[in-house]
């Protein structure tokens, strides 16, 4: 090769490097740009990155499945199909139990239900086979295999006990089953102590939050 040739393959080479070297600056400068706009740091950045990660791991979750009587369902539909025997109790007007008393009303009937249920219900257009099959359906609720399966599938989340909290309208689920909302302690110190996980979706008209709470240490 001879000296004129050498002299262009150095320009060469000098000129891509130049072009390398401005790419790297202008992209260092778009992101810190990225970053102050509107007050956002690097920081603040992560941390909505570590959200976002953290939330798609609870769809994730709901959107997994478990085995129940022999036949696979997502965890969201199990959640969904688990009100389908409050939906099925009608009174004579042919209104739902849920319709009537609506979907938190579920949760206070199988954790706390109020001694006069059965008056309340025949009040409102139900018979007594009605209210006892309410008693045997939140008798099979507690009881159900569907519960130990989220469980199973919570586990993951976290291996110290008492860790998180998957709440529902209609009930609260921890590593040792249904629970109160009591067992979940203040608002405040729940926010404090937890991180927050939220999903809205509706089943026959009803709209259903559902949320998960962890705790910070896992």
């Amino acid at each position: 090769m001879n000296k004129r040739g050498l002299e262009d393959s150095l320009f060469t080479w000098i000129a891509f490097l130049f072009i390398i070297i401005f790419v790297m600056v202008l992209h260092n400068f778009i992101v810190s740009a990225i970053f102050l706009t509107k007050g956002t740091d690097k920081a603040s950045f992560e941390e909505n990155s570590v959200d976002l990660i953290a939330n798609a791991k609870f769809l994730n979750f709901l959107n997994s499945r478990i085995l129940i009587n022999e036949k696979e369902d997502k965890v969201i539909d199990v959640l969904r199909f688990s009100l389908d025997p409050y939906f099925s109790i009608k009174n004579k007007s042919g209104e739902s139990f849920i319709e009537v008393y609506g979907i938190d009303y579920v949760y206070k009937v199988i954790q706390e239900p109020p001694s006069d249920l059965d008056i309340l219900m025949i009040r409102d257009g139900f018979d007594e086979t009605s209210f006892e099959e309410l008693e045997r359906m939140n008798y099979n609720t507690q009881n159900s295999q569907f519960i130990n399966e989220i469980i199973s599938k919570l586990d993951n989340y976290c291996l110290e006990d008492s860790r998180y909290f998957l709440e529902t309208p209609y009930w609260i689920i921890d590593d040792q089953g249904l629970k109160g909302r009591s067992s979940m302690g203040d608002e405040a110190t729940l926010q404090y102590d937890y991180n927050e996980y939220e999903h809205n979706t509706v089943y026959l008209a009803e709209n259903l939050k559902i949320k998960l709470w962890v705790s910070k240490k896992c």
